[in-house]
């Protein structure tokens, strides 16, 4: 890694020599640096990265498959999933900036960067390498380059390869199917005077929802004749992040905006009266205790999880990538046993997902974000040797084979092929399930050397719950999802700030709102939580609307 000040001075030298002959400086000036092998040595920035630099014996197998397949030697350099940036910042501000790391274009760092210039475009490069190209063209490379500023300047890490659309949905909403069949059993009727409706009915609407939360809360859903139950279980953590499934009934969500045909304009439609329906019909649920009423003080994640899973609450929404869905429906497993110890129901009469619930508008709707977490980008700095080496590893990752061992591990070793079809050779767990490549104790760090390019995470056909993960990870049906027409708009990082006192003012006050005991109080509230908003974001929404103008979003409602 070359040191920044070294490089300023250099370039200082140079200056009046580009200005003369009027081209741009190629900015390779780092010399390379070899292992006493003749390795190139590689630095390797990432988040919760220790188990590739201490890694077990079968991620030491594919790295070392890796690293002599291309003759390099990796440098890892780990940060907490807390502290991270606060590491990558250090490094760079030093002087020591990673030949590759990972980061999110909205934190305040990255216009630094691009003022610096020291992010490589890989636009120059695509031509070359044909699935690092496929990867981009998943995207709106206009817009997409517009974000970054003004180039391709990183890697968009896809968070599910298996949809070819930048927009997915990685999280669910847990309910216990058992606690519905309880009530339904017990002919519970709401006191919208209703039965409960089957959550997986297509008409299962809004209204319904509530008299399931109700059913949950009132009918002794777990039969032990104790009022020690209710609905959905929320968190303080994340602010109002776990809301948008509800808001999303009412044709709106937190990171939403709209046009706004009056004032010709996007408004974000946190402050309009959908949002407003929204609130008032979850602090109708917390009203009747359908909520958990700790939720804006001591409801962390933690606590939200372990409510859940205890069997206090009946829904939740979460995250419901690979490790969450089957670590959640492993943990459910003492609900399919009788007090014996027999196992007496199936999993997917526990705890499945909930599919997406028919809004106000008769429509089914909910929230999607784009088809990528962040970005990994490559040190301007790298000689072009390196640049092309780094190219070279991230186009084989990519390819077939790449991914197969990625996600499989080496043939022979990991798996064998059987009738075409990938056959797990790893040890049993304890309880006598195969373990997953992926699994701590097998190769947890191929996960995150494969993190260079994806951060996909495939459910093993091994696993005991593939099928009931794969419920739960596609209940949201991509059909439904909507994205954020935002989502490419990019401001002045001065609007850091702005954009975090609004969020967290919006925080508070729809936490009040919804814990308010009358009516009056959660009006009031709202009024001046609209007039704060709108003052105080002034400026930060005309910035958005003058980046939606500058890459063309505002021009599809001008038509």
């Amino acid at each position: 890694m070359k040191k920044l000040f070294c490089l300023c001075l250099v370039l200082t030298m140079l200056v009046p020599l580009f200005c003369a002959c009027g081209g741009t400086p190629d900015f390779n000036y780092d010399e390379d640096q070899y292992t006493s092998d003749g390795r190139l040595i590689i630095s390797f920035f990432g988040i919760d990265i220790d188990s590739l630099q201490a890694p077990t014996d079968d991620t030491k197998m594919v790295l070392d498959y890796i690293e002599n397949k291309f003759k390099v030697k990796f440098d890892f350099i780990s940060g907490s999933a807390d502290g991270w940036k606060t590491v990558l910042n250090q490094n760079i501000a030093g002087g020591d900036i990673p030949d590759i790391w990972f980061h999110e274009v909205d934190q305040p760092q990255y216009s630094k960067w691009l003022k610096d210039d020291i992010l490589t475009d890989f636009e120059p490069y695509l031509n070359d390498y044909p699935n690092i190209k496929k990867a981009f063209e998943r995207y709106d490379t206009d817009q997409m380059r517009s974000y970054l500023g003004g180039g391709l300047y990183g890697f968009p890490l896809v968070l599910d390869d298996t949809v070819d659309e930048d927009l997915t949905n990685v999280h669910a909403m847990y309910y216990r199917r058992d606690w519905y069949d309880s009530v339904v059993a017990k002919g519970y009727v709401a006191e919208s005077g209703k039965t409960i409706k089957d959550p997986e009915d297509p008409t299962f609407d809004y209204n319904d929802f509530y008299d399931l939360m109700e059913a949950y809360t009132k009918g002794d859903p777990d039969n032990n004749g104790n009022d020690d139950t209710y609905g959905l279980v929320m968190t303080k953590d994340g602010g109002i992040y776990w809301w948008y499934p509800i808001m999303s009934m009412f044709d709106c969500a937190n990171m939403q905006w709209y046009y706004n045909k009056e004032t010709k304009r996007l408004e974000p439609n946190i402050i309009n009266e959908k949002t407003k329906a929204a609130l008032d019909f979850m602090a109708k649920m917390y009203d009747n205790g359908l909520i958990n009423q700790s939720y804006a003080t001591t409801g962390t994640t933690a606590r939200m999880k372990n409510e859940f899973l205890n069997g206090s609450a009946g829904c939740m929404v979460f995250n419901a990538q690979f490790e969450h869905a089957v670590g959640i429906l492993q943990y459910m497993e003492p609900f399919t046993k009788d007090e014996s110890g027999a196992t007496v129901k199936a999993m997917k009469d526990v705890v499945r997902g909930m599919p997406v619930v028919t809004n106000v508008n008769g429509e089914k709707k909910i929230w999607g974000h784009t088809n990528k977490y962040g970005y990994r980008s490559i040190n301007k700095f790298c000689s072009e040797n390196k640049k092309r080496k780094i190219f070279d590893i991230m186009e084989w990752m990519l390819s077939d084979e790449g991914m197969t061992m990625l996600n499989n591990g080496i043939e022979g070793t990991h798996y064998h092929i059987e009738n075409g079809k990938i056959i797990s050779d790893l040890p049993k767990a304890p309880d006598g399930q195969q373990y997953s490549f992926f699994n701590s104790n097998i190769a947890r760090g191929v996960y995150f050397l494969k993190g260079l390019v994806s951060w996909s995470t495939p459910i093993a056909e091994t696993e005991k719950y593939h099928d009931e993960a794969v419920q739960i990870l596609t209940s949201w049906k991509q059909e439904y999802l909507e994205g954020s027409i935002t989502s490419y708009c990019s401001v002045n990082p001065a609007y850091a700030t702005t954009a975090k006192e609004l969020e967290d003012i919006t925080t508070i006050a729809f936490q009040n709102i919804v814990g308010k005991t009358s009516a009056a109080d959660r009006d009031k509230t709202w009024e001046e939580y609209v007039k704060n908003y709108t003052t105080k974001g002034n400026s930060y929404i005309n910035a958005i609307n003058r980046s939606a103008e500058e890459i063309g979003i505002l021009d599809q409602f001008l038509k």
